[in-house]
């Protein structure tokens, strides 16, 4: 199996990241995609081979500006919009994946040793961000006073696993 790493990112954060994709092709996986906006696609060149998904079709309604909107009928300032779209993001990609997992990593960030596990792993913290915890009572209460953050890990998502109804 070839765990798909999923990578949201902007322009910038994929201008790092191309000058490390082959360590996460030797560490990791051959398969990585790049989730982020169509102006992005141009610099997803074929000879780094990669696949490449526009943001603002890899879910029907899913869009930044609909999250934005979602975010100002609960509060005026939607300063975390973004955040939030990521998140939306890096969901949704099960929609269309077709491995039984996939491996969400941060664009600023290089893996250090090879993973090759396919167990589900959750780097648990202490640290507290009240936004961050809000949000993760609401879907998942039993992690309460925990976050779970994966600059220090390698979680992998398995596919359709959670319902957030």
């Amino acid at each position: 199996m070839s765990i798909p790493v999923v990578f949201v990112c902007s322009e910038n954060d994929f201008i790092k990241l191309k000058t490390h994709i082959s360590k996460f092709k030797e560490r990791i996986s051959n398969n990585i995609v790049i989730i982020g906006k169509a102006s992005l696609k141009n610099l997803c060149s074929d000879d780094i081979d990669i696949t490449f998904l526009d943001e603002d079709k890899l879910l029907p309604g899913l869009t930044f500006s609909k999250i934005k909107e979602l975010i100002i009928k609960r509060n005026p300032n939607p300063w975390r919009t973004g955040w939030y779209f990521q998140q939306f993001l890096k969901m949704a990609y099960s929609f269309i994946c077709t491995e039984p997992y996939y491996l969400i990593w941060d664009a600023d960030t290089i893996p250090l040793n090879k993973y090759n596990s396919t167990e589900l792993f959750f780097d648990v913290k202490t640290e507290y961000r009240k936004s961050y915890f809000d949000t993760i009572n609401k879907l998942f209460p039993e992690l309460s006073k925990k976050a779970v953050n994966s600059k220090h890990s390698a979680p992998l998502a398995r596919k359709n696993s959670t319902s957030l109804t």
